[in-house]
């Protein structure tokens, strides 16, 4: 009977652990409750699936720490085995911070350089750089938190 009982609550224990096999769409609801009550995060508008407990996270966040915080939340959800933050940086916060970037730096400063973003990916344009300052410029904006990916489109 004793060793029954070790059995069950082991067993238990395990479930527990993994989750019990929750479903996808219990492991979203938690995942998205987590998230929208969260007082630092409740005014984002994120999209939050599960498939076979991982979590996918979407959306844009005012800040990368939003997004560690969000993935934070989610990966305690009983039954998830992986969070994929699919996540980014506002463009307008993005495209401030590299403008600030530039602006600070003696190189980049002296030259008119634009620069775009979406979803993380910042686009740097300009008619009248040099391979120094093109490559400066990439530097730096590749410093910026939330700068996935960074095109070079000067001349």
């Amino acid at each position: 009977m004793r060793s029954k009982l070790l059995v069950v609550t082991l067993a238990a224990a395990g479930c527990l652990s993994v989750g019990c096999g929750r479903s996808d769409p219990d492991i979203a609801a938690e995942a998205t409750v987590r998230v929208t009550t969260d007082a630092q995060l409740r005014e984002l508008a994120l999209a939050i699936t599960s498939q076979n407990g991982v979590v996918r996270l979407a959306g844009d966040t005012p800040s990368t720490e939003d997004q560690e915080r969000a993935v934070g939340l989610v990966r305690a959800v009983p039954g998830v085995r992986d969070v994929v933050n699919d996540m980014w940086v506002r463009d307008a916060v993005l495209i401030d911070a590299v403008r600030r970037r530039l602006a600070e730096d003696s190189l980049t400063s002296a030259v008119a350089i634009d620069v775009q973003a979406e979803r993380g990916t910042v686009r740097l344009y300009s008619g009248e750089t040099t391979k120094e300052v093109r490559q400066r410029a990439v530097e730096l904006a590749r410093q910026v938190d939330g700068a996935r990916r960074v095109e070079d489109w000067m001349k």
